[in-house]
């Protein structure tokens, strides 16, 4: 019998504040609350004289620690080349990740700074906002071009193309057919769902992006939630753990899919965004015929690769979050189909 492995969000706050004010420091009155979302680490925020922090324990599907490690290295670098992206607290060892233990486990911690930030939205994102961001998406891909850590990334697929070719379930819709979503759509959207998702595969087989493309370091989960304003109006980039190198179409596809599956928007308001995203991003990178070319397809991937990470993830828990995104990720592969 499988023993089932404890998650970091069952870590209670007692034992976070003890780790903190251990390894870092913090003063005894610390006192802190957890953040919602996040769907596979937990988010904690400190309060009271130690205002400020942001601490993220990490799952433990997340892989070799050094992964983590590279993403407080990855903070650094962007830092130092004016990208606004996390400050990480070191421990009073110097060390970027600490472990907390528990149910004989450990999870990797990380400490960063906290920020003033306001997310935008589909529905009320001004022209303005959404250039910045989209031409500070392109001032960070130049940037990391030259990050001296990119060779370890350059063999890694992204999570999209991951998913999206999972042996089993064998598609997005048989996940969610196998989930305990399916019965919040009626018997004749699930199949219009099957038929879409069918047509979808098609599409991506039949449209392989022409080559070469331009590829630099992606986030490869870049969207409203994670490019967020300061006070200034500065765009602040967070939340890398999906990094990978890859081409720019696959980022910008990414955010367009985003922008939909965000909240319910008009495919007018969608094909506004578009627009506006590719001009801000263009301001500061050119995107050749072959990046331009393949945004949709890489799109699709996307769409199918995030239905079914969501469907088997939460196969057993109902959603109305997880029921809104794959309708609107079908929604959305339809109109591009």
């Amino acid at each position: 019998m499988r023993v089932q492995r404890p998650e970091s969000k069952e870590i209670d706050k007692s034992a976070v504040v003890s780790h903190l004010q251990s390894l870092y420091g913090f003063a005894p009155d610390l006192e802190i609350k957890s953040l919602p979302g996040g769907t596979e680490s937990a988010v904690w925020v400190t309060q009271g004289r130690d205002r400020g922090w942001i601490v993220k324990v990490f799952g433990l599907d997340v892989g070799p620690i050094e992964k983590i490690r590279d993403e407080t290295e990855l903070y650094r670098y962007l830092n130092a080349h004016g990208i606004h992206v996390p400050t990480v607290k070191p421990t009073l060892s110097n060390q970027d990740v600490s472990f907390i233990n528990f149910k004989d486990c450990r999870f990797p911690l990380i400490v960063m700074r906290f920020e003033n930030l306001r997310m935008c939205t589909p529905l009320t994102i001004t022209r303005e906002e959404l250039t910045r961001i989209a031409s500070e998406t392109a001032r960070m891909h130049k940037v990391l071009m030259a990050y001296p850590g990119k060779e370890q990334l350059m063999l890694k697929p992204t999570p999209a193309e991951v998913w999206v070719n999972k042996d089993e379930p064998k598609s997005a819709f048989e996940a969610l057919r196998q989930s305990v979503h399916a019965k919040e759509f009626s018997k004749e959207r699930l199949e219009k769902f099957a038929k879409i998702d069918t047509r979808m595969a098609a599409y991506i087989k039949s449209h392989s992006p022409s080559l070469p493309q331009t590829e630099t370091i992606i986030h490869a989960d870049l969207a409203l939630e994670h490019a967020q304003l300061l006070p200034d109006g500065s765009v602040y980039f967070f939340d890398f753990s999906d990094r990978v190198w890859g081409a720019v179409s696959q980022e910008l596809g990414t955010f367009l899919t985003m922008l939909y599956q965000q909240e319910d928007i008009s495919f007018q308001r969608w094909e506004e965004l578009r627009k506006r995203l590719f001009e801000g991003y263009q301001t500061i990178s050119t995107l050749t015929r072959n990046d331009q070319s393949a945004i949709l397809q890489k799109a699709l991937i996307r769409l199918l690769g995030a239905c079914k990470y969501l469907a088997v993830l939460a196969k057993d828990t109902p959603s109305k979050h997880v029921v809104n995104w794959i309708r609107r990720g079908y929604e959305l592969g339809e109109y591009i189909i």
